[in-house]
């Protein structure tokens, strides 16, 4: 598989002159077609302000999450706050159910015109299968798109700020080669803390021992 088409974790695709004839790849440039738009898509463990996505187009999909037998879709029928109130109302353990790679496959194509590049950045697989499921449907769709993964090492906050880095940087009209770059630096020195009010859904899933 040639790497230049998909880059895994810490793979580097060599660097290569870049030149365009705009200042920055700003909106109104790829809407009248000078150049095919960078679609940076991520999953729906990313926190960040509710205007970012729109603001540096970040597509999102969301994660579906399943409270005993019924399943909603993030951001869609539940909302955040009305996931911290299903937890505290009904006393049962939420699940998330993983996308499938047709799943990732048929959001890939929604988002993005044959032959676009599309750089993908994801939950810590570490943490969660979602990576590898983003990973199975970029492999099937090689020859369609210029796929670039990231594992992020991390979720959360840290996502929403790599996307928008990403957008920034290609923004300036920096190659994509730079931006994984930049996005593996991003990986390796941002550390991610957290707090929470009590430990047993973390024992529950399997993230923390007895």
């Amino acid at each position: 598989m040639p790497t230049s088409r998909l880059l895994w974790e810490k793979v580097k695709a060599p660097s290569r002159a870049f030149i365009t004839a705009h200042c920055s790849r700003c909106v109104k440039c790829w809407k009248v077609g000078s150049e095919k738009m960078l679609q940076i898509v991520t999953d729906g463990s990313a926190d960040m302000p509710a205007n970012w996505a729109e603001k540096y187009q970040i597509h999102v999909m969301p994660l579906r999450v399943c409270f005993g037998e019924k399943t909603y879709i993030q951001d869609v029928d539940l909302s955040r706050d009305g996931f911290y109130q299903l937890v505290e109302e009904q006393h049962v353990i939420p699940k998330t159910s993983l996308p499938s790679p047709d799943q990732v496959m048929e959001f890939y194509r929604s988002i993005a015109s044959r032959g676009e590049t599309i750089l993908s950045i994801h939950l810590s697989s570490k943490l969660s299968g979602t990576f590898d499921a983003f990973q199975l449907a970029a492999r099937e769709l090689i020859n369609e798109y210029q796929i670039y993964l990231v594992d992020s090492g991390a979720g959360s906050a840290v996502l929403g700020f790599m996307c928008r880095e990403a957008r920034r940087m290609w923004q300036t009209g920096l190659p994509i080669e730079r931006i994984i770059d930049r996005m593996n630096v991003m990986r390796d020195r941002i550390a991610l803390t957290f707090t929470v009010d009590r430990l047993e859904f973390a024992h529950m899933s399997g993230r923390i021992n007895t």
